[in-house]
């Protein structure tokens, strides 16, 4: 099976199995790239403007604030003079209906050749104005590659993931436990439990054992949001409260 040059959201999203939104977002932070699908749009240069360009390629879109837009609920317009400055873009079903010089408009045939990716040449009095390029959700296109790269990233991630937990098993909860309030208390509950192994007579010993978890949490480098102080005793003991530890 060949593999498309370009993916929609919708299809990039089933991909990478995660949701249009967070894709969006990686391209508003810069970290992924995002294409606009042209939808009959052609272009004239200044010094050539008797000369229409049909547009077959997607469009990059290289400013992320479009972006940040979409993830806020909003469209927004590209205009194509942010990466064709000497140009200015026409929808060509509005060339079709347009007058060229006194009373010439497009032919069919032209129009035909337009959208064979061909380029044909017409008389016109003016330049129309510049058109804005719409953005919105189900006109954006990602790059297979960048696709397959983001793929990769995530793959490798997901495999360090699982590295660190087999090389830190603080980490992996006791399915016996209550749920954690805090992801820190995983961690704790391991540790005093490796106490009371090595020592069971802090099984007796609540406050010395909480301090003893304190002392492992801060070695491992598990400490207070901020991760300059570590935990005190008496929110040790609260993250062992109603834990088997035996």
């Amino acid at each position: 099976m060949i593999e498309p040059e370009y993916y929609s959201l919708a299809e990039a999203a089933i991909e990478c199995g995660c949701t249009d939104v967070i894709l969006i977002r990686l391209g508003s932070e810069g970290k992924l790239r995002f294409y606009i699908q042209p939808k009959n749009w052609g272009y004239r240069m200044n010094n050539d403007p008797r000369t229409v360009y049909i547009i077959n390629d997607p469009i990059l879109i290289d400013d992320p604030v479009h972006l940040k837009k979409i993830v806020n609920g909003t469209e927004s317009t590209m205009y194509f003079s942010e990466q064709y400055p000497d140009s200015y873009l026409e929808d060509l079903d509005e060339i079709e209906a347009a007058k060229f010089g006194d009373d010439l408009e497009l032919s069919n045939q032209q129009i035909a050749t337009l959208k064979a990716g061909k380029k044909v040449s017409v008389v016109r009095d003016e330049i129309l104005s510049q058109l804005g390029v719409p953005i919105c959700k189900d006109r954006l296109l990602l790059k297979s590659e960048d696709l397959a790269q983001l793929l990769q990233k995530n793959a490798t991630h997901e495999k360090q993931v699982r590295l660190n937990e087999e090389l830190k098993p603080w980490f992996i909860r006791d399915p016996k436990d209550p749920s954690p309030v805090q992801l820190w208390y995983i961690p704790a509950r391991y540790f005093a439990r490796q106490l009371v192994i090595a020592d069971p007579r802090l099984l007796t010993k609540r406050s010395l054992l909480a301090n003893k978890v304190v002392q492992s949490l801060t070695n491992a480098g598990i400490k207070k949001r901020g991760g300059k102080l570590p935990f005190n005793t008496a929110t040790v003991l609260k993250a062992l409260s109603n834990v088997v530890l035996s």
